[in-house]
């Protein structure tokens, strides 16, 4: 290369740099590495009445304060938990008192979802030990976008304790797998399977499926009754 052009590629590796000099001195900063810049990825969301059957808990409430139980960390990841209390204005699964904790992740990065105090939201989440937790990867979002949401859980036509929930869910599916075209028969294996519970009131159904159906049907049909 001649020394015209090492001059002239100076600058452009020089602007290259700088902003990557800029990033490194940023998460210095902040005490995080490069380990936390990652993306979150999720598969295709379920429909929201699978959503229902994989929560342990579904309900609508106002986030009233954030606490983070590793303030006094020098170092900060994506991952670290979050725990926000929310004031319980409606169940739609599982028994709760007025107030509940649920944790996530702090950033988005991590799949963590960022509560806003003072925010309303409609939340799905599991039980993990003791703790509640949610995510990006539920149905979990501002209570003005989860219209669609709400539609389908009253649909169901029940409230209340977990098991009670997903015995109404397993039925509403079973009879579907019963009665709807072939498409609508799979929808219903699939939802079963996405569900992980598919107690002795589908067995039945997804036997004779399993007798009758095609190769496709035979299979989720498998699924669903070893999930």
């Amino acid at each position: 290369m001649s020394r015209a052009s090492r001059a002239a590629s100076a600058p452009q590796a020089a602007s290259i740099r700088s902003p990557l000099l800029t990033l490194v001195v940023v998460l210095t900063a902040l005490g995080l590495d490069g380990s936390d810049l990652r993306a979150c990825t999720c598969v295709t969301q379920p429909d929201p009445l699978v959503a229902m059957g994989r929560a342990d808990i579904v309900f609508e409430g106002t986030v009233t304060g954030r606490n983070d139980p590793r303030a006094d960390n020098r170092r900060v990841s994506t991952g670290d938990p979050i725990d926000y209390a929310f004031h319980v204005a409606e169940t739609w699964k599982g028994v709760l008192n007025d107030t509940i904790a649920v944790r996530t992740a702090r950033s988005g990065a991590s799949c963590g979802y960022e509560f806003e105090v003072g925010g309303s939201y409609l939340v799905y989440a599991r039980k993990d030990s003791l703790r509640f937790r949610t995510g990006l990867c539920t149905r979990t979002k501002p209570l003005e976008r989860a219209s669609a949401d709400l539609g389908a859980l009253s649909s169901l036509g029940i409230k209340g304790e977990e098991a009670v929930v997903d015995r109404a869910l397993v039925d509403r599916f079973a009879t579907q797998i019963a009665t709807a075209d072939s498409a609508g028969r799979m929808d219903a294996v699939k939802a079963l399977r996405r569900i992980g519970k598919a107690p002795e009131v589908a067995i039945p159904t997804l036997r004779s499926l399993f007798d009758s159906g095609s190769p496709e049907e035979r299979a989720e049909a498998v699924s669903a009754m070893g999930s």
